[in-house]
């Protein structure tokens, strides 16, 4: 199927003896590279000296290359999010949808326009019957499993020309 050709077992023996110690040489110097990193973090130093390392030791060959600024994404004035961000909602037991997007008006002046959760549009304002479930309890509307102590979901909000605006995954805490 492969046409991979048989070998026998002293060739097999050969090529496995060259493997262990790339495998070996490979993690030290990778290793090497993240920690050099890792005292660069610590020390808070400036993007400009962080590295890329691309390394083939069979060549051998080791690229560095700089890192460039994360793209920032502007909500409104006074409010950018990177695509490392994340927002947090502590909600308690009896946290409604209502609440929930009530939090996002409060906090950022924004009006949300969809919040969903995976495939399941939890709500979207136009959609028939989405108007009932605001006061309805999250932990009703969401179904966490047994155990589950919170769920990302995925909110648009409001932009200043009825545009949707994507904002980070929100991380809801179904109990404080």
């Amino acid at each position: 199927m492969y046409n991979i050709e048989s070998i026998d077992r002293l060739q097999a023996k050969r090529i496995a003896g060259r493997i262990v110690p790339a495998i070996a040489t490979t993690t030290a110097t990778v290793s090497g590279l993240v920690t050099i990193e890792l005292i660069k973090l610590l020390d808070k130093l400036p993007l400009e000296v962080y590295k890329n390392a691309f390394l083939n030791l069979a060549l051998p060959v080791i690229v560095l290359s700089e890192p460039g600024p994360v793209e920032k994404t502007v909500i409104k004035e006074g409010l950018t999010t990177t695509m490392w961000d994340r927002w947090e909602v502590h909600g308690t037991a009896d946290f409604t949808l209502q609440q929930f997007l009530q939090y996002f008006k409060d906090k950022y002046g924004l009006e949300v326009t969809m919040v969903s959760h995976g495939v399941k549009m939890v709500y979207v304002p136009f959609m028939p019957g989405h108007k009932k479930r605001l006061p309805q309890q999250m932990v009703k509307l969401l179904k966490p499993s047994s155990g589950q102590l919170y769920m990302d979901l995925i909110i648009n909000l409001e932009g200043n020309e009825d545009d949707d605006i994507a904002c980070p995954p929100v991380r809801y805490y179904f109990r404080v």
